[in-house]
């Protein structure tokens, strides 16, 4: 059966808590190595907005086909991770193949034809000579879904989770990342570091500008009290930052506001983040009004 140009396989029925959820979070498997971070994740974020898991592996054919042992084979997949989820953290979960001719195409589609709010996404570790070049299968939909979308950059293990370092600053996607944070650290029953650098000898009104950012984050958290903030001095941003998130289990930030035509020419910090910590990065954008244009080639800051 054919459905917005992918084929449907044997959707497995969702179980586990009684009463409706709220939503439902999407979670593409690539087959790529373990998804243990990104179902992590989910695990986190499903259970913090009371929704449901949908594990999908999307299957690329050069033409239609009929479903073969292979197919139904990555159906047990997906099935093995709707199942875990029900049995492990007992979150409504279901998993589905879709065949298409493009992966980032079959993603698009069932965020649309299912009114996905959230995605989750986990990126490869070893991304390729062409990173930064060429847009990878996970920025592609990234950059295209009409989504919230919270990426994490496969290093490490989300398994044990103490301590969550979060990166605040300004921009439309920093306080989603506070507030991905806040899921994952109420789910681990973790702490969070709100950090924020200043450069060397900063003025008073750089440092008032820091203690308002975190009183917009602690907003955010709500009742959440395991807490703490504190700025850092340094010339280099990115640099500070990826050497913190070495004593943290996690680090959390907002996605680039800088356009993709502007990071490929000038770099960003979260980018660089989650290129080279050798932790656990998670990245937030939050789903806003701006055309892909916008994100291509305007500049916010």
């Amino acid at each position: 059966m054919h459905i917005d140009s992918t084929v449907a396989l044997q959707a497995m029925p969702s179980g586990g808590r009684d009463g409706a959820a709220d939503g439902v979070v999407l979670v593409p498997v690539f087959g790529e190595g373990a998804m243990t971070n990104g179902r992590e994740l989910s695990y986190a974020l499903a259970t913090e907005g009371d929704a449901e898991l949908l594990f999908l592996h999307p299957v690329t054919v050069p033409a239609p086909v009929e479903p073969s042992g292979d197919v139904q084979a990555d159906h047990g997949e997906v099935a093995e991770l709707a199942w875990r989820a029900r049995n492990d953290a007992g979150i409504d979960a279901s998993g589905t193949v879709r065949v298409g001719r493009d992966p980032v195409r079959t993603v698009l589609d069932e965020v649309d034809r299912a009114g996905i709010e959230t995605l989750v996404l986990q990126e490869s570790i070893d991304r390729g000579l062409l990173e930064g070049v060429r847009l990878t299968t996970v920025e592609q939909i990234t950059v295209h879904a009409d989504a919230d979308v919270v990426v994490t950059n496969g290093q490490g293990s989300l398994g044990a989770v103490s301590s969550v370092l979060v990166p605040v600053a300004g921009g439309p996607h920093s306080g989603f990342a506070v507030e991905v944070a806040g899921a994952l650290a109420r789910y681990k029953r973790a702490w969070i570091d709100l950090l924020h650098v200043v450069p060397p000898e900063a003025d008073d009104e750089c440092r008032r500008e820091a203690e308002a950012r975190f009183d917009a984050a602690r907003e955010r958290l709500g009742d959440f009290e395991r807490v703490d903030s504190w700025t850092l001095e340094a010339d280099d941003v990115a640099e500070a930052i990826i050497e913190q998130s070495e004593y943290y289990d996690a680090t959390v930030l907002g996605a680039p506001t800088k356009s993709r035509l502007r990071q490929l020419v000038f770099g960003s910090t979260t980018d660089a983040v989650r290129r080279d910590a050798t932790t656990p990065v998670v990245v937030a954008r939050r789903n806003t009004d701006e055309s892909l244009l916008d994100r291509w080639l305007l500049a916010e800051g």
